[in-house]
């Protein structure tokens, strides 16, 4: 259980933040700088939840 301000973390907000910690660096390497990873988000059901995608990846 993570918690942020005292709150229950998002899973696929915290998976994502540990996927991209742990793998960015190997990525940047391989792929060199420009090149980024894509991430498919399947099922989402209102456009509140695209939203916050978008100010977690900016």
């Amino acid at each position: 259980h993570i918690l942020v301000d005292g709150e229950p973390a998002a899973g696929c907000l915290v998976d994502f933040g540990l996927y991209f910690f742990h793998n960015q660096a190997q990525f940047r390497s391989t792929q060199g700088g420009g090149f980024g990873p894509f991430f498919y988000l399947p099922k989402m059901e209102h456009s509140r939840e695209a939203k916050i995608w978008n100010c977690a990846f900016e």
